[in-house]
């Protein structure tokens, strides 16, 4: 593509003849060493200032693109078969193919010519996945295989309706075979298929207000907002958007300070470091939503498994299934994706386990740090720890042997209706702690985040702006 400084002074022309009042220009492209490209502000920005306002007709929705083209009367483009995103990659693989006669040229020069750490994980190029912790390598298979079956239905939309493509402005796609199709002189296969889809996966916002025209009956409102998708990710980050339905216009307000030269950044979401780099392709180190999700380690240190787990399904189901306690676990969600926080603190659900394993009513001998209190309850129940409406009896008025006193009291102290146990009951605390303390430094000796960590960029990557 162009050179930056050629590709930004189309961009700027090209927004202001689409629309947007070049005097609000608050914004300029700019290069920054933390994260490639991005947006910096050129004048002072403080809490409550518009960052920038865009007009609808810079929308790449699907209702304005309707209303762009004249598609109104076609009853497959008022209710189309494809979500969404899916028909927006259709509009952006269009406009690619119309070159410099796409309305939106100046647009799609901004946007990446690749995004190398995405096609690594999607097309697994490298053998990258085999290094992936097993939660990352799970949503990435399914992401794949999502994508694959996206191009297909793609393939199927265009094949059966090539009278929308002319409309848009394109040729009929043509020369279908099970890999690849025709858009005028652009091949269309599964790798730009993917270059289209990922830029409505990484740039697309959604944008809920019930008057703005990105509404439409069972389509998901997303748009590509041209000059906004060039602003990186921060957590926390303070930003509201707000659409005027009198002046068509969407404003986003800051809700923090920014100098002149400082880099200004929107938030994508509270996304942990897996959901960052398998939606947009890069992890960010000081994350404070970022978890471990150490299952294997758990369950291997709390069933005394010395061996490899290649498969936690199969340890479940031989070693944990047998055992009282696990209607209990699946009653309440207790069995999988257990996590430790970006801080080093375990989360809510890990520790409600580990006190749940060790109830003195269970008196599990699998675990290393069993109660010495061998009591075993003369008659089980199914205790409603999560029904509605279950009311916490006081649990001194219940018999201390049975398993109903210490479901009790464990949920009294999860629901905050209890803020400690009782001094007599601190053994179960501390057996928590302990298995925590175990299972940590068990999970330490792993080498799969090592090697997630060596083949990732530590923050955003220059290309996914």
């Amino acid at each position: 593509m162009a050179s930056q400084s050629k590709t930004w002074g189309s961009f700027l022309i090209w927004l202001q003849e689409n629309g947007l009042d070049h005097l609000e220009l608050k914004l300029a492209w700019s290069a920054f060493e933390e994260t490639g490209r991005g947006m910096k502000a050129v004048v002072e920005i403080k809490p409550g200032d518009n960052i920038l306002k865009i007009p609808s007709s810079l929308l790449i929705s699907w209702p304005v693109i309707v209303k762009r083209h004249n598609l109104e009367a076609i009853p497959y483009a008022l209710k189309p078969s494809l979500p969404s995103h899916l028909l927006l990659t259709m509009y952006i693989i269009t406009q690619l193919s119309l070159s410099e006669k796409s309305w939106c040229f100046p647009y799609i020069a901004t946007l990446p010519e690749a995004f190398p750490t995405l096609e690594l994980l999607y097309l697994n190029r490298s053998n990258c996945i085999s290094m992936l912790t097993s939660p990352a390598k799970e949503k990435v298979l399914i992401q794949q295989e999502k994508t694959k079956r996206e191009f297909q239905a793609l393939k199927l939309f265009v094949q059966k309706y090539p009278q929308l493509l002319e409309k848009i402005g394109c040729k009929p796609p043509s020369q279908f075979t099970p890999d690849s199709f025709h858009i005028g002189g652009l091949c269309v296969t599964i790798e730009n298929f993917l270059w289209a889809w990922l830029v409505v996966n990484t740039r697309s916002i959604y944008l809920n207000d019930p008057k703005a025209p990105v509404n439409s009956a069972g389509l998901a409102p997303i748009a590509l907002v041209p000059y906004l998708d060039l602003l990186n990710h921060l957590p926390q980050t303070k930003v509201v958007d707000v659409y005027d339905s009198k002046s068509g216009m969407f404003t986003f307000v800051s809700g923090q300070r920014y100098q002149p030269g400082e880099q200004v950044f929107i938030t994508y979401g509270a996304h942990d470091n897996i959901a960052l780099m398998i939606e947009y392709g890069f992890v960010i180190p000081t994350n404070p939503y970022d978890y471990a999700c150490i299952d294997v380690h758990i369950w291997k240190y709390l069933l005394m498994e010395q061996a490899p787990v290649d498969n936690l399904d199969a340890l479940l189901a031989e070693r944990l299934s047998p055992l009282p306690i696990v209607k209990v676990l699946q009653q309440n969600d207790l069995l999988r994706n257990l996590a430790i926080q970006s801080d080093g603190e375990p989360d809510f659900r890990l520790m409600n386990l580990l006190r749940l394993w060790h109830l003195p009513c269970y008196n599990l001998q699998t675990t290393k740090h069993a109660s010495d209190t061998p009591t075993t309850p003369k008659q089980r129940i199914q205790h409603p720890i999560r029904k509605g409406g279950h009311k916490i009896p006081t649990v001194t008025t219940l018999p201390e042997e049975t398993e109903e006193y210490w479901l009790d009291l464990w949920y009294s102290i999860w629901s905050g209706t209890s803020e400690t146990f009782p001094e007599k009951h601190r053994t179960v605390e501390a057996a928590a702690y302990a298995s925590l303390t175990g299972i940590l430094t068990a999970a330490s000796t792993s080498t799969t985040q090592k090697l997630v960590n060596a083949h990732l960029p530590s923050n955003n990557h220059p290309m996914i702006n």
